[in-house]
Protein backbone atom coordinates (compact mmCIF):
# COMPACT_ATOMS: atom_id res chain seq x y z
CA UNK A 1 0.00 0.00 0.00
CA UNK A 2 2.77 2.31 0.99
CA UNK A 3 4.18 1.67 -2.52
CA UNK A 4 1.07 2.59 -4.27
CA UNK A 5 1.28 6.10 -2.25
CA UNK A 6 4.70 6.33 -3.61
CA UNK A 7 3.64 5.72 -6.79
CA UNK A 8 0.73 8.22 -6.99
CA UNK A 9 3.03 10.84 -4.89
CA UNK A 10 5.87 10.23 -8.01
CA UNK A 11 3.05 10.60 -10.69
CA UNK A 12 1.61 14.19 -8.98
CA UNK A 13 5.52 15.49 -9.10
CA UNK A 14 6.18 14.09 -12.70
CA UNK A 15 2.61 15.79 -13.72
CA UNK A 16 3.66 19.28 -11.82
CA UNK A 17 7.26 19.35 -13.44
CA UNK A 18 5.71 19.49 -17.11
CA UNK A 19 3.38 21.73 -15.72
CA UNK A 20 5.91 24.22 -14.92
CA UNK A 21 8.07 23.61 -17.44
CA UNK A 22 4.93 24.29 -20.28
CA UNK A 23 4.08 27.55 -18.17
CA UNK A 24 8.05 28.66 -18.29
CA UNK A 25 7.90 27.85 -21.97
CA UNK A 26 4.65 30.46 -21.99
CA UNK A 27 5.91 32.93 -19.97
CA UNK A 28 9.64 32.99 -21.94
CA UNK A 29 7.54 33.39 -25.10
CA UNK A 30 6.07 36.18 -23.90
CA UNK A 31 9.14 37.73 -22.77
CA UNK A 32 10.85 37.97 -25.97
CA UNK A 33 8.60 38.78 -28.95
CA UNK A 34 11.69 38.19 -31.09
CA UNK A 35 11.72 33.84 -30.65
CA UNK A 36 8.07 33.16 -31.67
CA UNK A 37 7.00 29.57 -31.25
CA UNK A 38 5.06 28.44 -33.79
CA UNK A 39 1.06 28.19 -33.01
CA UNK A 40 1.26 24.78 -33.41
CA UNK A 41 3.64 23.77 -30.83
CA UNK A 42 1.68 26.14 -28.62
CA UNK A 43 -1.46 24.50 -29.11
CA UNK A 44 0.25 21.47 -28.46
CA UNK A 45 1.76 22.55 -25.04
CA UNK A 46 -1.84 24.01 -23.99
CA UNK A 47 -3.02 20.46 -24.73
CA UNK A 48 -0.80 18.61 -22.52
CA UNK A 49 -0.92 21.24 -19.71
CA UNK A 50 -4.29 20.54 -19.79
CA UNK A 51 -4.05 16.97 -19.60
CA UNK A 52 -1.41 16.95 -17.03
CA UNK A 53 -3.70 19.35 -14.86
CA UNK A 54 -6.51 16.61 -15.65
CA UNK A 55 -4.21 13.72 -14.59
CA UNK A 56 -3.10 15.55 -11.73
CA UNK A 57 -6.94 16.70 -10.46
CA UNK A 58 -7.36 12.89 -10.77
CA UNK A 59 -4.57 11.73 -8.83
CA UNK A 60 -5.55 13.95 -5.96
CA UNK A 61 -8.51 13.15 -5.64
CA UNK A 62 -7.32 9.32 -5.58
CA UNK A 63 -4.92 9.73 -3.01
CA UNK A 64 -7.29 11.36 -0.61
CA UNK A 65 -10.09 8.59 -1.25
CA UNK A 66 -6.84 6.51 -0.38
CA UNK A 67 -6.18 8.89 2.85
CA UNK A 68 -9.64 7.89 3.96
CA UNK A 69 -9.73 4.27 3.40
CA UNK A 70 -6.59 4.30 5.16
CA UNK A 71 -7.43 5.62 8.27
CA UNK A 72 -10.55 4.28 8.25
Amino acid sequence: MNTFLLLIVLMKGICLFFCWKAISVAKKNTDNPKSNIEDIEVKELEKRMATVIEQNQRLTKELQGLKNKQSS
